[in-house]
């Protein structure tokens, strides 16, 4: 798998039919998307991939889920991520046990 990813969305037309449609994608991970996290202040998704690297998108601005931080400190893929109530701070764990954040 080649790292691509992509943003939909929920669309309900006036006669009712409700349909998944594709508002974005981006492709900077070398290895599959293995998890995914909103922040709570809804500014930025981090992805998480087996690649061993986390990557940070704006959501909000002039070019939404644009790349605009990356974090490879991890020694294994990435199994999971959690930003914190503030949105100040993100935690991800590796499939290793590696538990790093980031700010």
């Amino acid at each position: 798998v080649d790292g691509k990813f992509y943003v939909l969305d929920v669309v309900t037309s006036d006669d009712g039919i409700v349909e998944l449609v594709k508002i974005n994608e981006g492709h900077n991970a070398k290895a599959f998307t293995s998890c995914a996290a909103y922040a709570p202040d809804g500014g930025s998704v981090a992805l998480g991939a087996a690649d061993n690297v986390v990557y940070l998108y704006s959501v909000t601005g002039a070019t939404p889920y644009e790349l605009y931080a990356v974090f490879d400190k991890h020694e294994g893929p990435i199994a999971s991520l959690d930003f914190c109530s503030d949105s100040k701070f993100l935690r991800a764990c590796a499939t290793t046990g590696q538990l790093l954040a980031c700010q």
